[in-house]
């Protein structure tokens, strides 16, 4: 008898027999559009196969983008099996996420991304990298993608947890020290299309913080807030990722209203329930 697979990261070749299309998902998934890359919807309703067929169509029609990862389908999220309560209560705070994910996506894109530059721009960018104060290991790597040497193609979420590693203390000077400079460095040098794939992080966050719902909540829309902000200043790249419905519904901020432009919302009508049955 054959197995049923029932969690889409597992799923084999992609067909249409997979997928029932509404209107909104026909234009989400439409060839070459970038409009909305923040997946919203509540648990089970279908965010990680979505997030696997945009990517396919990405790969399939648009040659010469960067995908991240390279080899994977999405970076599914895991958080540190151990980390030191000092972090709890700054956790709870969406801009701490926020600043921490666009570190953690920026250093993974320049890492993944093969730099040309010149001599000049080249001392600039290894000056800014040592001013940053990054951990050892992160700094060294940076340095040796902008001197085209072998360095680890490191998905957002490897990063994440590296910084996490290091240290309350150290990860707040990270977001005073680094994380200007860093953005630098990524509107700059990351200079052509890129599109980052992010999924399962409220699973990450039900595994180590289960019952916690400031951070719950806090550290999704940090996440979303960080992707919209990477992808609106950078217009050579995209960060697609997967928000829970209900800390998609708690989200805040002055830019809700433009965020929600960039946003799809997986819902379906009675009809559609019946379609997807059928």
């Amino acid at each position: 008898m054959e197995n049923w697979i029932f969690d889409a990261q597992f799923f084999g070749n992609l067909n249409d027999d997979y997928l029932f299309k509404t209107a909104r998902i026909k234009a989400f998934l439409k060839r070459n559009d970038f409009t909305k890359f923040i997946l919203v919807s509540s648990k089970g309703m279908g965010k990680t196969l979505l997030l696997r067929y945009k990517r396919d169509s990405i790969e399939k029609s648009s040659k010469g983008i960067l995908l991240i990862p390279q080899n994977e389908t999405a970076d599914y999220v895991n958080l540190p099996a151990s980390l030191s309560k000092d972090f709890h209560s700054a956790m709870e705070e969406r801009v701490f996420w926020e600043d921490l994910w666009k570190l953690s996506i920026s250093i993974s894109c320049l890492l993944n991304f093969t730099i040309r530059i010149s001599d000049e721009e080249l001392k600039q960018a290894i000056l800014d990298i040592e001013r940053a104060e990054l951990p050892d290991q992160m700094e060294l790597e940076l340095k040796n993608t902008f001197t085209n040497k072998f360095r680890p193609q490191r998905r957002p979420s490897e990063v994440l947890d590296i910084l996490l590693q290091t240290g309350k203390s150290n990860v707040e000077n990270l977001r005073s020290s680094a994380l200007h400079t860093l953005l630098g460095l990524f509107n700059k040098h990351v200079s052509s299309a890129c599109v980052v794939f992010l999924d399962s992080f409220d699973q990450a966050l039900m595994h180590n913080f289960s019952g916690n719902l400031n951070i719950w909540s806090a550290a999704q829309t940090g996440l979303m807030k960080a992707a919209w902000e990477l992808s609106r200043h950078n217009t050579h790249t995209k960060v697609y990722v997967t928000v829970r419905q209900e800390a998609y519904s708690s989200f805040d901020d002055t830019e809700r209203l433009n965020i929600s432009g960039s946003a799809i919302v997986i819902e379906y009508s009675q009809d559609d329930l019946k379609g997807i049955f059928e």
